[in-house]
């Protein structure tokens, strides 16, 4: 890849007018999640990532609640005029401010898988249990059965 004269690697992921790259029929759909504030009222603390970085490192790591990521859109070439449905599904990464505040007396984690073979599924516990830390997690849980 070309290197940016900032430094970032905004330039490879740029935003696009969708409608000159979907075939005519195809369809974008956003997949909602349910988000903690449905549940939880947000505590909006400052997150210990911000505060750890120099400013300058962490201009433009944070993520904003509105950005979406679309599946890559795809053709086997000029003659394929398929419609295709695409998903699109909220970006996810460090944010400025966490629901929870980690300070809290109490605050903890706990991880749940559904059980089964899965390759690589200790790679992935292991660095949530890393960035759980890294946000000032101090208790993280590991739910034993899974769900049931």
């Amino acid at each position: 890849y070309p290197s940016s004269s900032s430094g970032d690697l905004k330039y490879m992921s740029s935003p696009v007018a969708l409608g000159p790259l979907l075939q005519p029929g195809s369809s974008i759909c956003r997949l909602e999640c349910v988000n903690l504030s449905e549940k939880f009222e947000s505590k909006k603390a400052e997150s210990p990532l911000k505060i750890a970085l120099p400013t300058q490192s962490h201009r433009g790591l944070f993520l904003q609640n509105d950005w979406w990521t679309t599946q890559t859109f795809q053709r086997s070439g000029s003659a394929d005029v398929a419609a295709r449905r695409y998903l699109q599904l909220r970006r996810v990464g460090p944010s400025e401010y966490i629901h929870f505040d980690t300070n809290e007396p109490g605050a903890a984690a706990a991880i749940v898988t559904c059980g089964g073979l899965c390759p690589g599924l200790n790679n992935v516990i292991r660095e949530i249990v890393n960035m759980l830390y890294a946000y000032g997690v101090k208790k993280v849980y590991g739910i034993i059965g899974g769900y049931k």
